[in-house]
């Protein structure tokens, strides 16, 4: 949220106090507004390292399941750089044909972005693996078999104290 509140502001300052420059370019000469824009560009870059750059790959490495987690850290990561391959190839276009077209997009999928994530992300701070996998509707078979891998207990089943002492005889130890 305060990437894309930076960013908008950004592309209002540009929009209301951009003067053509001496080479030819648009921006912002002088005043606050220069100085207000700088600062909102070294919040956009903290904020961004701080919270997308690294959330993204936690979320995936941390809370997929096993079997899933591979190619959820692989699409993450080509998300990753493939967003940031289209901003590096369009930002520069974009900054010569409008000063601050390119603050309203950038903010406007950001803001986006937040809507989409805050539906399909859920929280998942200080949950469980067992929950973790309840709040994503995880079948229960295979809740039961991260239950057998993890040793953990969650909740009784039936059968599954049979499963757990087969798990236990094909591997030779409780571990």
């Amino acid at each position: 949220m305060i990437i894309s509140t930076a960013l908008l502001t950004l592309g209002s300052l540009y929009a209301r106090y951009s003067e053509p420059l001496p080479n030819g370019s648009i921006g912002l000469a002088s005043g606050p507004s220069k100085y207000i824009a700088i600062t909102a560009i070294y919040v956009i870059v903290a904020t961004f390292a701080s919270t997308w750059a690294i959330v993204g790959k936690l979320y995936t490495a941390e809370i997929i399941p096993n079997r899933y987690r591979a190619r959820a850290c692989a699409v993450q990561q080509w998300v990753n750089w493939t967003t940031n391959f289209v901003i590096a190839l369009t930002a520069p276009y974009f900054l010569s044909k409008s000063a601050c077209g390119p603050y309203f997009l950038y903010g406007g999928l950001t803001l986006f972005a937040v809507v989409v994530l805050d539906k399909w992300m859920p929280e998942t701070k200080g949950l469980g693996l067992e929950r973790i996998a309840e709040v994503f509707g995880i079948a229960a078979e295979e809740r039961e078999m991260s239950t057998l891998a993890t040793g953990r207990q969650s909740m009784a089943r039936p059968g599954l104290e049979n499963r757990r002492r087969a798990a236990t005889e094909r591997r030779g130890s409780e571990a």
